[in-house]
């Protein structure tokens, strides 16, 4: 029913008000695109031999709880991909959550250990920071991710017990201490994700602190396999 009422929702929006590039603003002529053709033509996929990608697998897997790291694409100041972020978490965009986590869940369809995920889980907000939003952004991405695995998400596994301050104007050390022990898993979460193997997925991949730190707690609190999932992936001075 409320997968209904979001389609239905969202037909009547394109209705009243018919959709536009989220980047230029032009008309989209393509049902369900979110892009026009010329900003969609600027958007870089993240592949296995990008830096950016060798950077990531290095802090989360080789040096990190994490067994692998997917990602979709390269995010770039004033490029499209950073407006469809903006106008996920500044203009309340939730269609645009969902529809950027399926076309990433398409991509870990390929990945050989898809299959052995179980259940797919967003790194939290800190329950003030949810408050003041409405919504976690990441929590969006898991759910398009888990419509396309056909999986469960757990929005209940793992909380954040500290709000931190914005990692954007941080450097690598600062960010690590930032996020340092401020998550760990709910006495639910204990529970139901003891020994599981778990997506975790994240808005942007910079240096990779948060999801690392997140990762870590649900590894030593709970004995997860966890996998890494982010929509895009950025330099540190993006």
């Amino acid at each position: 029913m409320p997968v209904i009422c979001d389609r239905l929702r969202e037909a009547i929006l394109s209705f009243l008000f018919p959709p536009v590039c989220t980047c230029c603003a032009t008309l989209l002529p393509p049902p369900g695109a979110l892009l026009c053709p010329a900003c969609h033509s600027r958007v870089q996929t993240i592949t296995q031999d990008d830096p950016l990608f060798f950077l990531a697998c290095r802090r989360l897997c080789e040096d990190g709880p994490c067994a692998d790291v997917v990602s979709a694409y390269r995010f770039e100041k004033d490029g499209p991909v950073q407006a469809l972020m903006h106008a996920l978490k500044y203009r309340g965009g939730t269609m645009v959550g969902r529809r950027l986590g399926a076309q990433l869940g398409q991509l870990i369809l390929m990945r050989p250990w898809a299959p052995m995920i179980e259940v797919v889980v967003p790194v939290p907000l800190h329950r003030a920071r949810l408050r003041e939003r409405g919504y976690n952004q990441a929590e969006l991405f898991a759910r398009g991710i888990g419509s396309v695995l056909g999986l469960p998400v757990s929005t209940s596994g793992i909380r954040r017990i500290r709000c931190t301050q914005s990692q954007t104007t941080l450097g690598y050390a600062e960010r690590q201490g930032n996020v340092h022990s401020a998550f760990e898993p709910c006495l639910r979460g204990r529970h139901t994700l003891r020994g599981k193997t778990v997506l975790l997925v994240d808005d942007v991949i910079t240096t990779g602190a948060t999801i690392r730190a997140c990762a870590m707690a649900l590894v030593e609190k709970t004995g997860c396999k966890v996998f890494a999932a982010s929509i895009a992936q950025a330099d540190q001075d993006s």
